[in-house]
């Protein structure tokens, strides 16, 4: 039976949206009209269905698991302090199939807390631990945590400020009437005194008591309407009213249930206006592995504000399988208006063969939306197509001349445009599960080519962390692209095509084609105004003395180019969830919640330093760099919140950002004269504002290589970098499916109270540090930060400048800390040209390190206009804006792969003084060991001459 609805809503623009995202304006307003079963959702609704199809399992009960430790969206250590004693809501919903046939039989609810100390998993209950089910429809629960220890019926102890794990669950009723399942749904979850973010929660799926990992419950956002049983054919209209921005499109998420996905059917979008319609269609097949399906069309705006723009938006759903009760319902988030032209997969895309190598050179749409290599083929009713799935054929693997490493999509302009000050965005949802290579990740990333052949790219996304993400380029030459690129002498505003390139994995990996869906390639209009740029630090109050650097020294025993390994963290051999993120895990400091210390100065960590260490040594390599801070969690005392540094200058905020705003001389001459008020503490390597494992880190390092040397007879010296990148990379969440919580602090940079009292904390810590005689035996040079460009949050039109004060306060504080002795550096990201935004810090460099990568600029090595290692120390000095005059220049980082003997010849030649071999972990696809041989052979012959 067709079930036709009708859906009348009101959308009220009151300001810009942005794809993805949810309106910032009034809610829609949405009356429905027909026999469909319909129910608003007033909140984020989650759905809960045990198996993919009926049939396929038989469950005794299932439902969800909310893991407080992962997928609340809050620092853990806030909710260890704060849950004790709170009470906790949710609504549950019944549908009436669930219902027992045999009232002597019910159905059960239950929800419950679990704690887990030590390994020992408790379940808390309340009051009541079983709900009976006599009803269909909502049931409301409050479930009162403890505000202490609790003894429950097993007698084990339940422990509130040691709570992992929230659980919903419906135990199925005995005698149903033949149902395998039924799905039910619950939302208005909520923790009184906590501020939750419904895009951050994650529930998992429960079966029969055990968590399915990876197994996420499908929701439905707030405002959506939830449309059960519409049968297999289903039309809505939509009536928008008072849009008047220009180049504006509007996107229309219908989530499907499982069972749809599987067969099928299509949703089409089309929008009418003035008797003239526009329609994009896709097949049930293109749904994400959630069951979403996005589908937009433009909406073209009068010019003259005084015509009428009221066009109508309708969807039509069809299913060749019948939507019933026993499915979930379809959900239907509320329509969004994005602002930005929309850019139709045309005939004007093709594949564009980068570096000459073969491969596909077409590609071809269907009418469903769907990209395959082939001819080119379009839709022949002739409408247009803002998303489609394609299947992009890469091959993993460290060959970076495979013609399937990387493939390029374009699309021509016809006309070369403009497009300075312009953003360009492309959403990705990744459809293969290549989630075991997050480390070493499949990438794509958005970019542009001039008309003279030169390219322009954002930052590169992960497509292996099985969720959404957006690939976006900003197109402005009044700062740095974060982590993109741009080709010397690129025209900004001769532009002749938009790029999408995507890259295999740094891995050799069976899957060879990775099916990707991209939506709504759109062109707006930057939005954010430029700061004032910041004026030159004057470092002329201290001296520099090169020949006093242990650095200098280990040059010239070393032939005069020394060979050294990146060696960012120790890599520690325990369960990734006792490590959360070992890609960036700091080697100093604590998280509430690990098991054990971590840092340096802990027992394990020690033992693998020790070792790794040792056997540098005996590969002849007398030079590494260690990343010490890194996304800066577990580093600072911070607050509740993890945004704010608590316990540090009580008292004296105010005389804090008094002495800095006065500038950095001033600033050095605060601390010294408030050294015994701000750090009391200080000699019992207790600094406030610190974790209290931090010092004993730093401190445990010099131990470390102290403990090195009189086992091997040999000196290892460290190149030590404190800040990392991110710290503020706008990645709160990264891992298989964002498990892992880490970082974001750019309000070290951005809040002044912040940035003045960490500055003044790693002061007090480094010149703590260097009291010990060690440090000036061991320690090479000090990085005060690993490429802050990278720092995405931070290298952006509003915050760059301050990004730039940030580092070049730091590295007057650093030296005034230190003394002239050990030398500071910043490591610049690869792509020298960059080098020129930081000309007012260049007078407290003394070492210039930039970084190189081969693959960077997915092109071959030395295509012309592309940084050559041939480019001479002498000129990458002139870009940042200084002579060398006697300082030193390294390559900070360099892949092991590719060319690696020819490129320390290279180096060499070109008056660099050392260079870093990336990385001696190999984490990340760039493994330097098998190189190590090698790279003895050669340190040796340069020795001998």
């Amino acid at each position: 039976m067709k079930i036709r609805a009708l859906f009348v809503c009101l959308l009220v623009v009151v300001g810009a949206l942005i794809w993805p995202g949810y309106s910032a304006g009034e809610e829609e307003i949405c009356t429905w009209r027909g026999k469909a079963s319909l129910k608003y959702a007033d909140s984020a609704t989650y759905f809960v269905a045990p198996a993919t199809r009926p049939g396929e399992d038989i469950s005794n009960s299932y439902g969800a698991a909310l893991d407080l430790k992962y997928f609340s969206g809050l620092s853990y250590q806030y909710i260890k302090k704060i849950l004790p004693g709170k009470k906790i809501h949710i609504t549950v919903y019944i549908p009436e199939e669930a219902l027992s046939s045999d009232d002597a039989r019910l159905g059960i609810i239950r929800f419950y807390a679990s704690s887990n100390k030590n390994g020992d998993w408790v379940s808390y209950y309340g009051d009541i631990e079983r709900h009976h089910i006599t009803r269909d429809g909502n049931y409301e629960f409050v479930l009162a945590i403890p505000e202490g220890p609790v003894t429950v019926m097993n007698n084990k102890t339940f422990y509130p400020d040691e709570m992992v794990l929230l659980t919903v669950e419906y135990l199925e009723p005995q005698a149903k009437q033949n149902k395998l399942y039924v799905p039910f749904s619950f939302s208005g979850f909520r923790i009184e005194g906590f501020e939750l973010n419904d895009s951050a929660l994650r529930w998992c799926l429960v079966k029969d008591g055990y968590v399915q990992d990876g197994v996420f419950l499908a929701c439905a956002p707030a405002g959506s309407t939830l449309v059960y049983a519409m049968g297999n054919e289903m039309e809505i209209a939509c009536a928008l009213k008072g849009i008047e921005a220009q180049d504006t499109f509007t996107t229309v998420t219908a989530l499907l249930p499982k069972e749809l996905c599987n067969s099928k059917g299509n949703v089409k979008l089309s929008i009418t206006k003035n008797g003239s319609t526009k329609t994009s269609s896709r097949d049930f097949s293109t749904c994400d592995p959630n069951g979403r399906i996005f589908i937009s069309v433009p909406l073209d705006v009068p010019k003259d504000p005084a015509l009428p723009s009221n066009p109508t938006l309708k969807i039509d759903i069809e299913s060749d399988l019948g939507h019933d009760m026993d499915m979930p319902p379809i959900a239907l988030e509320r329509a969004m208006l994005g602002i930005g032209k929309i850019v139709p997969f045309d005939n004007k895309w093709r594949i564009r063969d980068v570096q000459g190598l073969g491969g596909y050179e077409r590609i071809g749409v269907r009418k469903d939306g769907t990209v395959l290599p082939g001819e080119l083929t379009f839709n022949d009713e002739g409408d247009n197509v803002y998303q489609i799935t394609a299947t992009i054929p890469l091959k993993g693997g460290v060959d970076w001349t495979n013609p399937h490493y990387r493939v390029e999509i374009m699309r021509d302009f016809g006309e070369p445009k403009d497009m300075e000050d312009q953003r360009i965005e492309v959403t990705i949802d990744p459809q293969t599960d290549v989630t075991d290579v997050w480390q070493k990740p499949f990438r794509a990333r958005m970019g542009l080519l001039d008309t003279n052949g030169k390219v322009m790219f954002g930052p590169n996304v992960s497509l292996s962390e099985g969720l959404q993400c957006l690939a976006y380029l900003d197109v402005t030459a009044s700062c740095p692209v974060p982590k993109g690129m741009m080709m010397p002498g690129f025209d900004l505003k001769k532009v002749k095509a938009i790029l999408i390139n995507f890259e295999a994995a740094q891995t050799v990996i069976d899957i060879k084609d990775l099916k990707l869906a991209l939506s709504n390639v759109t062109i707006k209009p930057i939005i954010g105004v430029a700061a004032s740029p910041v004026s030159k630090f004057d470092f002329s109050a201290f001296n520099r003395d090169p020949d006093s650097w242990q650095l200098r020294r280990l040059v010239k025993e070393s032939g005069g180019f020394l060979i050294g390994v990146n060696y960012p963290f120790p890599q520690i051999k325990v369960p990734h969830e006792v490590l959360e993120v070992p890609q960036v895990y700091p080697t100093v400091g604590m998280k509430p919640f690990d098991p054990m210390p971590l840092g340096f100065s802990g027992d394990l960590t020690q033992k693998t330093a020790i070792r790794d260490f040792k056997d540098m040594l005996d590969k002849d390599i007398k030079l590494t760099r260690i990343f010490i801070f890194g996304h800066l969690d577990g580093v600072f005392s911070w607050d509740r919140w993890n945004r704010y540094i608590e316990g540090f200058a009580a008292g004296m905020e105010s005389e804090l950002l008094a002495a800095s705003a006065k500038g950095p001389e001033e600033f050095r001459r605060f601390l010294r004269a408030n050294e015994s008020k701000l750090f009391p503490e200080v000699r019992s390597r207790v600094i406030a504002g610190l974790e209290h494992h931090v010092m004993l880190d730093l401190i445990g390092l010099l131990e470390i290589l102290e403990q090195v040397e009189k086992d091997s007879g040999k000196r290892l010296m460290a190149v030590i970098s404190l800040y990392d990148f991110t710290m503020a990379d706008n990645i709160k969440k990264e891992g298989p499916l964002r498990k892992y919580l880490v970082g974001e602090h750019p309000e070290v940079v951005i809040d002044p109270l912040t940035r003045v009292k960490a500055q003044a904390i790693v002061w007090g810590a480094m010149k703590t540090m260097a009291q010990d005689e060690r440090f000036y035996k061991y320690i090479a040079a000090v990085e005060f930060m690993n490429e802050p460009e990278n720092s995405s949050a931070l290298a952006t039109k509003e915050n760059f400048q301050k990004l730039v004060y940030f580092v070049g306060e730091g590295l007057y504080l650093l030296k005034d800390a230190i003394g002239p002795k050990v030398p500071v550096s910043v490591g610049f990201r690869g792509w020298y040209y960059d080098l020129a935004y930081w000309k007012a810090v260049a007078g407290g460099i003394d070492i210039l390190m930039p970084h190189y990568w081969e693959s960077f600029e997915s092109y071959n090595v030395d295509k012309p206009g592309l940084w050559s290692l041939d480019t001479p120390a002498d000129e990458l000095w002139e870009t940042l804006g200084e002579p060398k005059a006697g300082r030193l220049t390294g390559l900070g980082e360099i892949s092991p792969q590719g060319n690696l003997m020819g490129n320390i010849e290279r180096l060499k030649k070109a008056d660099y003084d050392f260079m870093l071999t990336w990385a001696y972990i190999g984490h990340d696809g760039y493994d330097v060991k098998p190189y190590l041989g090698l790279i003895k052979e050669r340190i040796s012959k340069q020795e001998n001459l």
